[in-house]
């Protein structure tokens, strides 16, 4: 049960850290940020006031999909 713990923990601070990374990228790939912050089920409309706010714990995570289609060689 410990190591599934700390795997939730572990999990959890990634969210986070894609969720401002995700912020930080709004005023360069727009798109992008978006793309990524409705993977994680937020607003894709949130701004740089939300960037020290956590993810809910009990928020869901949509099934992962494709953001940056792989390029043809």
């Amino acid at each position: 049960e410990g190591k599934q713990e700390e795997m939730e923990k572990v999990l959890y601070s990634i969210a986070n850290m894609i969720k401002k990374i995700a912020i930080l990228l709004q005023p360069i790939v727009p798109y992008l940020s978006s793309k990524i912050l409705l993977e994680l089920g937020l607003n894709e409309n949130i701004n740089f006031s939300e960037f020290e706010k956590n993810i809910n714990q009990r928020q869901k995570i949509k099934e992962p999909s494709i953001i940056i289609p792989r390029l043809k060689k």
